[in-house]
């Protein structure tokens, strides 16, 4: 029986955790569906409630390639801001996503890209 509740789990049984619901509960988080990256600064992490930021799953089931999915994430974006400049378009709205089992991407995305003129081979 989960506590509180009149829940009760069975060896077997499935449990599936809402993360997207849970990175953006008001209870957890300040303006939850603003992105605002200083959240995740050194000095702020003591504020962070445990548990409720799993973007990769947490403990010995979380998510193998997290280092490595982060890493190329990190390359990839270095390599674009080394060769380009991004830009909203002056008619960009405000994304939408939807709620989802899964992740989603916006379909829409008003972005330009620059090529800068004196990029380097990278």
């Amino acid at each position: 029986r989960i506590p509180g509740t009149k829940v009760i789990l069975r060896p077997g049984d499935l449990v599936a955790i809402p993360f997207w619901s849970l990175h953006r509960d008001s209870r957890y988080w300040s303006e939850p569906e603003m992105f605002h990256p200083d959240r995740f600064m050194p000095e702020n992490k003591d504020k962070i409630i445990g548990f409720t930021h799993m973007p990769f799953g947490m403990g010995p089931r979380s998510c193998i390639a997290m280092r490595f999915a982060l890493m190329e994430a990190k390359v990839a974006l270095a390599k674009l801001l080394l060769r380009a400049e991004l830009h909203l378009r002056s008619n960009h709205e405000q994304l939408k996503l939807e709620l989802s089992i899964s992740i989603t991407r916006p379909t829409e995305v008003k972005l330009v890209i620059t090529p800068l003129t004196t990029s380097t081979s990278v």
